[in-house]
């Protein structure tokens, strides 16, 4: 694992929540990860990885500072309701054998 890796990853995923769920379910869902990233950067000081952990804490700051922008793109953008209504997209790919995202959730 390369700790640039994890700080973007962090990051981007928070990223990806704004500007796509639904206004209360991000806001859930980020105090959520908030949480869970707490515990994924502290799993990381128990292993060692405190490069790792400070890519975690650096992705949550530099989404903080970014959030105004990213949030004002998400009402710029055309706003994809089936998005935040898919549960896994792993499974409907495996198990479904969906292969398109129009094809994820059906009207």
């Amino acid at each position: 694992m390369n700790p640039r890796k994890t700080y973007l990853n962090f990051r981007n995923s928070l990223f990806s929540i704004t500007k796509n769920l639904p206004r209360r379910k991000a806001l859930v869902l980020i105090l959520v990860r908030l949480l869970l990233d707490g515990i994924a950067a502290l799993r990381f000081i128990l292993q060692g990885k405190s490069k790792h952990c400070f890519a975690v804490i650096r992705a949550h700051l530099s989404y903080y500072r970014q959030f105004r922008k990213m949030y004002h793109k998400r009402e710029k953008a055309n706003f994809i309701e089936k998005y935040s209504k898919t549960k896994s997209i792993v499974w409907s790919h495996y198990v479904y054998r969906i292969k398109t995202f129009n094809n994820l959730v059906k009207d």
